[in-house]
């Protein structure tokens, strides 16, 4: 009976091995192998930011009065040059009639002055008039030029605000009342102007008054803005820990929720490596960094939005010494090894000096040449 329960135990352990035997034969450990060749790597930094646009045209007051018409609405398309309201002169500092007629009366000084230092110049060639006395004359016309051309920037000014053309006021004499009266009348009721294609909307400045018939206007109050859309750009904060991996010119393609299945190609615009924001957690800091999309199709133009949030993927291509895999660098008290191939075949652990790290790969400055072969397992 002790015999035959004896021999059970040794049929039973026999299994127990064989089993065990064929678990660890099941637990195969696979072998990688690369060679060590200088390569590029395309790695990809990712960044989260608001669609803004490029060019922000501000609409103001050009002088103090009240909105008597408006045409557009916040959020609506204008073309250049579309009238967005209409003011209203209060009359308050309404120097209009005096910037006229002084245009007008040193335009003909200055004819006067020309045609005069002409002759002179002519009796002064022949010795008729003296030296000093053409001196005086044609130091007389150039203090009559710097007066007309002073009272021609005033007019310009002027001109700018009513929506004329210079030549219009180069058409009109001095005593031409009438004429002079129209413009002043121009004045009263200015059409204010986009001054850019784009987007309506409202003003950030401190100043902005929100355009609405009756408001009262003092000169240079915002009322909004013109977002010119044809170009776009995101503002991203970029964490220390990469801004030295950025660099203008970067291609960046650009997505967003409330434009999906649409990729926008942009590139670095700009870095502001003085404008350091800390106000994130802990003691990493970060920077300003500024991607332009340029070339917006009008299709586009329709799905994307000023406002809406974007995501930022910066292309990094990497020119590295050698790339590995992460699995085949091992690190063990503070020593970097890699297990390299030798040319008897032997595997040895050989120490190596490591540079960047992309999420799949690191890059080995010293401790390998191109050519040798490089084993890992999974």
């Amino acid at each position: 009976m002790n015999y035959l329960k004896f021999s059970l135990f040794l049929i039973l352990s026999f299994f127990i091995i064989l089993s065990s035997s064929c678990k660890k034969e099941d637990k195969v450990t696979v072998s990688h192998e690369v060679i060590a060749q200088p390569s590029t790597k395309n790695h990809s930094l990712f960044y989260s930011g608001k669609i803004e646009s490029l060019v922000l045209s501000t609409i103001s007051s050009p002088i103090e009065g009240r909105v008597k018409t408006i045409n557009v609405a916040y959020g609506d398309f204008v073309a250049k040059d579309q009238v967005i309201f209409e003011l209203e002169s209060n009359g308050v500092d309404d120097n209009t009639a005096e910037v006229i007629v002084d245009y007008l009366k040193n335009k003909d000084q200055i004819s006067i002055a020309e045609a005069k230092l002409k002759n002179e110049k002519k009796l002064f060639e022949a010795g008729i008039i003296a030296k000093n006395e053409y001196t005086d004359l044609k130091r007389m016309r150039d203090i009559d030029y710097i007066n007309f051309i002073k009272s021609k920037a005033k007019i310009q000014d002027l001109l700018n605000i009513i929506g004329l053309d210079i030549s219009n006021i180069n058409k009109i004499k001095l005593d031409d009342v009438s004429q002079i009266t129209n413009i002043i009348n121009m004045h009263n009721s200015i059409p204010i102007r986009a001054n850019n294609k784009g987007i309506f909307l409202r003003s950030s400045e401190k100043n902005a008054i929100t355009l609405m018939t009756g408001v009262e206007l003092k000169k240079g109050n915002s009322v909004g803005v013109i977002a010119n859309q044809d170009e776009i750009k995101v503002n991203i904060s970029v964490p220390e820990t990469d801004i030295n991996k950025i660099h203008v010119g970067q291609k960046v393609i650009v997505t967003g929720d409330g434009f999906a299945g649409i990729e926008l190609e942009g590139t670095v615009d700009s870095l502001n490596l003085y404008n350091i924001d800390n106000s994130g957690s802990g003691t990493e800091v970060s920077y300003p960094v500024v991607i332009r999309v340029p070339n917006i199709s009008e299709s586009i133009l329709t799905l994307v939005h000023v406002g809406m949030s974007a995501k930022v993927e910066i292309s990094q291509h990497m020119q590295g010494k050698y790339f590995v895999p992460v699995n085949a660098v091992k690190v063990k008290n503070n020593t970097t090894t890699v297990n390299k191939v030798s040319k008897s075949g032997q595997v040895l652990s050989e120490q190596v000096k490591v540079g960047r790290t992309t999420p799949d790969s690191i890059e080995i400055l010293s401790g390998i040449d191109a050519g040798e072969r490089i084993v890992f397992y999974d």
